[in-house]
């Protein structure tokens, strides 16, 4: 059976709030709103130093995702370490200006990956094969931490 799983979380969006994750591959999306190819990660979406979340919309799915993330919200002088076992191999970030909130997603496979099947890209992706009687599983710890 193809697989994958993650989670769904959204946070507050603070007009100070930093983003901060290393993820060396990012995937474009098409007009359909699915992932169609990975590319090495430009530096105008590169959030490895800490940056502002960006000021349009954004829905982008990060491939080989490091398994750390922070969220630091400066004003409130705390902020979130999200960690994730290496399973989980992608971050989607969703980030809508006009709303008062945003989603970073740590999951196992690309956003849409179930779309790509069938060309034969389903390692690529993220999708797990389980095999009759086997199972997957990975860990996602969320942190509060004092700036």
């Amino acid at each position: 059976m193809p697989f994958g799983f993650g989670q769904h979380p959204w946070f507050e969006r603070d007009r100070d709030v930093i983003l901060k994750f290393e993820a060396p591959r990012f995937w474009l999306e098409g007009p359909d709103g699915v992932a169609t190819d990975v590319i090495t990660t430009p530096p105008e979406l590169d959030f490895s130093a800490g940056t502002l979340l960006p000021k349009g919309w954004r829905n982008n799915c990060y491939g080989e995702w490091r398994g750390l993330a922070e969220i630091i919200y400066p004003s409130r002088g705390i902020g979130l370490r999200v960690e994730g076992d290496p399973i989980f191999r992608n971050i989607m970030l969703y980030a809508d200006p006009d709303k008062p909130y945003f989603c970073l997603e740590p999951q196992t496979n690309a956003a849409c990956a179930f779309n790509k099947w069938e060309e034969g890209r389903g390692e690529e992706l993220g999708i797990i094969v389980l095999e009759p009687g086997a199972s997957a599983s990975g860990e996602i710890t969320f942190t509060p931490f004092r700036l």
